[in-house]
């Protein structure tokens, strides 16, 4: 049998992240799995005439290569906080160039290189070096354990918020020397994994201002804002004390992105509706003087996901299809010109020579680093890795699903398919407003569970994200149904074609995905057994999570309000028609979809017979992500498919 791609595969392979450059100097994080120590160790690389050439030991993270390719900051811990290091192009040691008490997060040069800007937490009721750290050994002398809060938002993705630490702006020479920025200000610059705060910041050509998107806090208290709600603001750096204005206070929704196209102009996204996720930014030109804004792709159907400016030109990743695509976009006018094809998934591009390079991944490989102008491969660490892989087939369709509207799906096959039907497992993606597309996945890997010999199913629902904006907002208030009507749709058609075996299909999916894994088999026993990880289960309980805004917009109406409605489509108000074998696993310390949703899901199957399996990993989040784990949330995944379809 030929070799496929299994998790201990899966898990072989590099992993690059985003790369930086400068001149001719491109530098790319790569994130390797250490398997004995279980844990992911990152490194990172330079690129040479022959690929990636080792630059910077393990332990380094998160690099940025200074404006004229002297030197590379970056990240590494010390005494457990990551602090910000340098070291010279030309090699040499690495200098630290940090000593904040909870470390830097994220930072960027300033253009005439003779520092940095430096974004790190400080505690919100000490909010100046000393003063933190004096709290700190205030704190692990403290005797009781109690978490104590009067906010609304007080738990974000898997830590808890009670501590009350805010963001903070600080400029770093290259000596070292270290100058708060800030403290004045109260805010945060972004959250948790999804947020990169690299992105919230931005410096003028001439190192005179610094413009940063961050939401003032506190949040939930009387007569504060709920949640937080995301605006522009900016400083001059090269002041003792700069005084720190507001450039977008009055905008409705969140303003995040800001890059400089010249001196005193910025685009930014701007979005419109703060409760509505779905709703994705629109490109806005502001003038930092005169604080008009001009909206530049108020006419897009696609959603701009990143951007950067180059020679004049918007680079803009936007999705399309299930496909992240680079288009060049001019900040005056707005016009919009695709600089790469449909295929694959394409990253933010550094730029070299007077080229484009980026990395590029595709469904059937990981990301490489890639010319954009004509698709040549710069650097491909897994290159040795796969070729001796056999990877079945991926085909795209469209069918008819809900409304009668085109719905995409994505099919894989098995390596070396027979002809015929073959077992179905559908993967159903999280968001809702999300897809799963041409990507190459590393905690759902389509091929990976397409290696146990079945057919996958990868339905890009109502709902999904990058099909026109009211295809994305279509579900809002009635989650199950048209996305559930189009898994039912693709799977009779699937069936139709004599693709898959009526007899044997199974559903699976994670967050929102597991939430249909729950939601159908209260509408039909077709499926022989489901998968359901993170399933958000009882919609009213939801209140519980960590990011309740919009919360209403999504279910149809405040659970505190209007419970029955929302009960219609929660599994756990039709728990009488559930009858599907189910395997449920969760993450102890998931505070998105907060365990007692996987809990009751699971205990409700107990209570009425259905057979079923909990696995609990205490140390996870919504993800999987310690390699032990990951290897054992497989094995699990298909130690419960074989037993149903096989």
């Amino acid at each position: 049998m030929s070799q496929r791609l299994t998790v201990d595969v899966l898990l072989s392979l590099h992993r690059l992240g985003a790369p930086r450059g400068a001149d001719d100097l491109v530098v790319v994080p790569v994130t390797t799995v250490d398997r004995d120590a279980d844990r992911m160790l990152t490194r990172v690389d330079r690129l040479g005439d022959a690929g990636l050439e080792p630059f910077l030991g393990a332990g380094a993270t998160a690099p940025e290569v200074a404006p004229d390719a002297s030197a590379v900051a970056f990240l590494r811990e010390v005494d457990g906080q990551k602090q910000l290091h340098s070291i010279e192009a030309a090699g040499g040691e690495a200098r630290v160039l940090t000593d904040l008490p909870h470390g830097v997060l994220a930072m960027r040069w300033l253009p005439d290189a003779s520092g940095l800007i430096a974004v790190a937490p400080l505690a919100r009721s000490a909010p100046t070096l000393e003063g933190t750290r004096a709290l700190m050994k205030d704190e692990a002398a403290r005797q009781h354990g109690a978490r104590t809060t009067e906010a609304r938002l007080y738990r974000y993705w898997d830590r808890w918020l009670t501590d009350e630490r805010a963001h903070h702006l600080f400029r770093v020479d290259r000596t070292g020397a270290t100058r708060h920025l800030t403290f004045p200000l109260d805010a945060w610059l972004g959250l948790g994994p999804m947020v990169d705060l690299r992105s919230q910041l931005a410096i003028a050509p001439a190192g005179d201002l610094v413009v940063f998107s961050a939401a003032s806090i506190p949040h939930g208290g009387e007569g504060e804002p709920a949640l937080p709600r995301y605006a522009l603001w900016a400083l001059d750096p090269r002041r003792e004390e700069p005084a720190i204005r507001a450039l977008t206070p009055a905008n409705p929704a969140a303003d995040t992105g800001p890059v400089f196209v010249d001196q005193r102009t910025v685009v930014f996204g701007a979005r419109s509706e703060p409760r509505d996720y779905a709703s994705p930014p629109v490109l806005t030109r502001l003038d930092v003087e005169s604080g008009v804004q001009t909206s530049i792709s108020s006419d897009w159907d696609l959603a701009p996901a990143s951007w950067t400016f180059h020679e004049g030109a918007l680079w803009v990743v936007a999705e399309e299809r299930a496909r992240m695509r680079l288009f060049t976009v001019d900040p005056e006018t707005g016009e919009r010109r695709a600089r790469t094809e449909l295929a694959g998934s394409w990253g933010d591009p550094v730029f070299r020579d007077g080229g484009a390079l980026a990395l590029h991944q595709s469904i059937d490989h990981p990301a490489r680093l890639t010319r954009v102008a004509d698709g040549a491969i710069l650097a491909d660490p897994n290159a040795d890795s796969l070729a001796g892989l056999t990877l079945g087939a991926v085909t795209e369709h469209t069918f008819a699903g809900a409304r009668g509207d085109d719905v995409q799906l994505f099919v894989v096959d098995p390596p070396d398919a027979p002809a015929g039907p073959l077992p179905l497992v559908h993967m159903i993606h999280g968001g809702p407003h999300g897809t799963f597309g041409d990507v190459f996945h590393f905690r759902w890997n389509a091929h990976a569970f397409a290696a146990g010999d079945y057919r996958v199913a990868l339905v890009n629902f109502h709902g999904s994200t990058s099909f026109g904006h009211e295809s994305t907002r279509s579900i809002h208030g009635a989650w199950g149904e048209m996305p559930a009507e189009d898994i039912l749709r693709a799977t009779d058609w699937l069936v139709e074609r004599g693709l898959a075996d009526p007899e044997r299909m199974a559903i699976t999916g994670g967050s929102y995905g597991g939430y249909l894994a729950a939601w159908i088999p209260t509408l039909t026993s077709r499926f022989r057994c489901a998968i359901a990880h993170a399933a958000v289960t009882d919609l009213g309980a939801m209140l519980a999570s960590d990011w309740t805004l919009g919360l209403d917009l999504s279910l149809g109406a405040p659970p505190t309000e209007d419970a029955a409605r929302v009960a219609r489509w929660s599994p756990s108000a039709h728990w009488r028609t559930h009858e599907t074998p189910t395997l449920v696993i969760h993450g102890e310390r998931d505070y998105r979809v907060p365990l007692s949703q996987g809990l009751g899901l699971y205990g409700a199957l107990r209570a009425k017979g259905v057979p079923a399996r909990l696995v609990v990993y205490p140390e996870e989040n919504h993800w999987i992500l310690r390699p032990a784990n990951a290897a054992h949330w497989y094995g699990e995944v298909h130690d419960w498919l074989a037993r149903h379809l096989r």
